[in-house]
């Protein structure tokens, strides 16, 4: 069984025989691109593969040929009848700036020219400024080789994304300026320039720094290379397939069950429209390695970048389970800091392309519905609301959630309200007014992260013929709908008969089971009134 290539992000390493790592073969999509000269730009999460995608580039470009001996590209190329040339590769990354001040970015670069001038035999250090001393190395080295150069830029967008916090503006100012003049460069030796790809979390903030460059190919919404980065299913079965037999017998399950398990979790993430769907590589990994199904995306680093949107915006949290469509002008031309978030989510992983809501592709009329890729991603999202909804401790946290499944269980809908109460009465929103849309906001965040974080089977925004309801809870003995309300928002017996006339339960009709309906309201301070009735009684009221 091949070794795992856990954090790997060098094609050198992953193609060394003495590690005898498992490699996912996407290197036709790599002489593709290789193959048609541009600039290119490439959005997609962080931990997706990017660094090791760049790095395949360059091996290719530094024609490396023994380290892809056995795979989809030597033959391509062979076929191709095409020579293979070598040619001299920048490679730099901003990953590691941490928006400290305006020097971070010099800090970063620095030894990375360094290295550059130790690997070609080149001296640029006398040039402190970096777009000088970037220009000066480009033209260097098409000097040296008479040969156009390849320039790879990862995380292009790192700096920014480190100064996204109001207190960080003019910090975050200077870092436009100071990589627009690094980028910039390239526009002026367009001609001594073979390829470009630059990579990065996001385009917020980001591809104006791009401006100057001619005809720069965006890859992000393209269909082709939907897959360029993650891990599809017949992927994972075509090079894990030994260890995913391991690990579904140790789960005493058969493979085909393991391998939906690992996809409820780690799958769907569909970053194109008509693209394939894709695992999130750094978690499924992680998973396999571990032989467990946990949550491993708030260590993947994109909780920390959007943890900057949930202070600065009005997230409704159920809405995004629900889904939201946008345009895709919007979806890939985010370009103000203060703007819509939602192409910040569908960017940083928080979200994804569910499917197409209309259009046809004229003048960007077509339009994408996005919601969460997975549980992992949700659950994700739920525990960084926690941290920012309810002031108590975890352990406390814990414990009433624990009170509130049990009481769901065995049918105690009073002891579920209690804990309801309890949460709804910690949330900060004393200084909003009654009817203020960041009190709604507050009160369905704090729906969805207490339903999501119970580990039951809810469902929130479920929609039907007649419209949507608050959230549906299927367990073995029973089946609760719930219609919860703000008390500016309506009434209980409003909730109740807004179950039955738009006959949210109708499809539970042949379970078996009590299917309990309740209908709540709450005033914002702690305090509920509430009502439960049986769907069936409901239905012979009102109807």
């Amino acid at each position: 069984m091949k070794a795992l290539p856990f954090g790997v992000q060098f094609f050198e390493k992953i193609r060394n025989p003495a590690y005898d790592y498992a490699y996912v073969d996407k290197t036709d999509l790599i002489w593709r691109l290789a193959n048609k000269p541009a600039p290119y730009f490439l959005s997609r999460p962080r931990r997706f593969g990017k660094s090791l995608m760049l790095s395949t580039l360059a091996c290719y470009f530094r024609r490396q040929e023994e380290l892809f001996r056995g795979l989809k590209l030597e033959r391509l190329q062979r076929e191709s009848g095409r020579e293979w040339l070598e040619y001299p590769v920048i490679h730099f990354t901003l990953v590691r700036c941490e928006g400290r001040d305006e020097g971070d970015i010099d800090r970063v670069l620095a030894p990375q020219f360094n290295d550059h001038d130790a690997l070609y035999g080149l001296d640029t250090a006398a040039l402190a400024d970096g777009a000088a001393r970037f220009r000066h190395l480009v033209d260097a080295l098409y000097r040296k080789f008479n040969r156009p150069v390849v320039i790879l830029i990862d995380e292009y967008d790192a700096p920014l994304l480190q100064t996204l916090r109001p207190q960080d503006a003019v910090l975050h100012e200077a870092y436009r300026k100071r990589l627009r003049n690094l980028y910039l460069t390239l526009k002026e030796l367009e001609g001594r320039i073979h390829f470009t790809m630059f990579t990065g979390v996001s385009e917020f903030s980001g591809l104006s720094l791009f401006s100057g460059l001619n005809n720069l190919v965006r890859l992000t919404l393209k269909d082709e290379y939907s897959a360029l980065c993650g891990i599809t299913r017949a992927e994972l079965e075509e090079t894990f397939g030994d260890r995913l037999a391991l690990l579904a017998e140790q789960a005493g399950c058969p493979q085909p069950e393991y391998l939906d398990r690992l996809s409820w979790l780690y799958n769907g993430y569909h970053f194109t429209p008509r693209g394939e769907y894709v695992f999130n590589p750094f978690c499924l990994v992680q998973a396999l390695d571990d032989g467990t199904l946990d949550f491993y995306w708030v260590t993947s680093g994109n909780a920390t970048v959007v943890d900057y949107i949930l202070p600065n915006y009005r997230v409704n949290a159920q809405e995004l389970e629900a889904g939201l469509a946008i345009s895709r002008d919007e979806l890939s031309g985010m370009e103000d800091r203060h703007g819509d978030p939602l192409p910040f989510l569908y960017q940083t992983g928080y979200l994804t392309i569910r499917e197409i809501a209309s259009g046809g592709g004229f003048f960007g009329d077509e339009r994408y519905v996005l919601s969460f890729p997975n549980i992992e991603v949700r659950m994700a999202l739920a525990h960084m609301l926690r941290r920012r909804l309810f002031p108590m401790d975890y352990g406390r946290f814990s414990d009433e959630l624990l009170g509130m499944k049990r009481a769901l269980a065995t049918g105690d809908l009073p002891g579920f309200m209690r804990g309801m109460e309890v949460f709804t009465a910690s949330l900060a929103t004393a200084n909003e007014p009654a009817d203020s849309p960041m009190r709604e906001a507050y009160f369905r965040n704090a729906l969805f992260t207490v339903l999501t974080m119970l580990r039951v089977s809810a469902r929130q925004e479920v929609a039907s013929a007649h419209g949507r309801s608050d959230c549906e809870v299927e367990l073995p003995g029973y089946i609760y709908i719930f219609e919860l309300k703000l008390r500016s928002r309506g009434t209980v017996p409003e909730a109740l008969q807004q179950i039955a006339q738009r006959r949210y339960g109708d499809k539970f009709l042949n379970e078996g089971k009590p299917i309990m309906c309740v209908g709540a309201v709450f005033d914002g301070e702690g305090h509920a009134e509430w009502e439960a009735r049986e769907y069936r009684e409901l239905l012979g009221e009102f109807s």
